[in-house]
């Protein structure tokens, strides 16, 4: 299904001096990244970021033919333009294991993610590696065909709650295994409820979730960045960083971290290139602590790879 019918509303210059290379880059599939300009899907919109320097320029279309409600605040939401990341990097750049990403990737923040696909992507990734689980998530988005036109640019855009209802079958195609059953639990709540009144404690009550998927969603969707989606990699990482046992490691966290210890779980995956448990700790002791690796799909470079998709 392609739907091509895409009004321009607004334009918006940022002069942020973001790290926008990674901003826009970071976990984002070729359809969405080129190395210059963004095409990301947010509800009834399409932002289109283009790059020049260190400015970026905004572009939003509308999806239904009508701009009323459409003002610069999706904008600023995205990208959390009001927000200062100021603390977070000043306890960054002091950290053992991020310091040096820091000072790299300074100005770096994740984009806003609608919280049921946050949640199928917290979902994906249970029990997974990195390519695994994005694997299975660009196998969703493709066989789901839902597809926009923007200009000559075609965005493949992930399927809705009620999609997945009535095409339960491709969830299987998509080899996503005992997860499948999760998802379709997951569309069933995202149908029964408004997004908006969704949080953690729904999350958490539905069988096959539990605090580390549902904190990866609200980390990605709200950005309760106080939430850590630790998982058994983070936790040696943290156990061996901060030379503590696995059974502290995430009380330590917490209270090294703060309300920034969901935003640092993120950061150190991209630092670290999601790469399986035994390669990251060999990484952490060489100091390789920045992304480096350029030969598979990464957090920072999986927009690269359009053979991995």
């Amino acid at each position: 299904m392609v739907h091509g019918l895409i009004v321009p509303c607004l334009t918006l210059k940022i002069r942020e001096k973001l790290t926008w290379r990674l901003v826009l880059g970071a976990y984002s599939f070729p359809w969405e990244y080129d190395g210059k300009t963004g095409h990301f899907v947010v509800g009834d919109t399409v932002l289109v970021a283009e790059t020049n320097k260190d400015q970026v320029e905004v572009h939003v279309y509308s999806l239904k033919n009508d701009c009323t409600d459409i003002d610069e605040k999706i904008i600023v939401s995205f990208f959390d333009l009001r927000n200062s990341y100021t603390e977070f990097y000043e306890k960054a750049l002091k950290d053992p294991l991020l310091s040096e990403f820091a000072k790299k990737y300074y100005g770096w923040r994740p984009r806003q993610s609608d919280l049921w696909w946050a949640t199928v992507i917290g979902v994906c990734q249970q029990n997974a590696s990195f390519l695994q689980g994005w694997k299975m998530l660009a196998s969703i988005i493709k066989l789901y065909g839902r597809r926009i036109l923007v200009g000559n640019k075609e965005l493949l855009v992930p399927p809705t709650p009620n999609d997945i209802l009535k095409h339960p079958e491709l969830l299987v195609q998509a080899k996503t295994g005992y997860r499948a059953e999760t998802i379709m639990r997951v569309a069933k709540l995202f149908v029964e409820k408004p997004s908006s009144e969704i949080d953690f404690y729904d999350l958490i009550s539905i069988k096959g979730i539990g605090e580390y998927t549902a904190s990866l969603a609200m980390v990605l969707a709200r950005r309760e960045y106080w939430r850590a989606p630790i998982d058994r990699w983070l936790k040696r990482i943290i156990a061996h960083v901060y030379r503590v046992n696995d059974r502290e490691a995430p009380k330590i966290y917490r209270r090294l971290w703060g309300n920034y210890q969901g935003l640092a779980a993120l950061a150190t995956t991209i630092a670290l290139d999601a790469v399986p448990l035994r390669q990251a700790l060999k990484r952490i002791d060489k100091g390789k602590t920045i992304p480096s690796i350029m030969d598979k799909p990464t957090p920072a470079n999986m927009w690269m790879f359009t053979e991995y998709w």
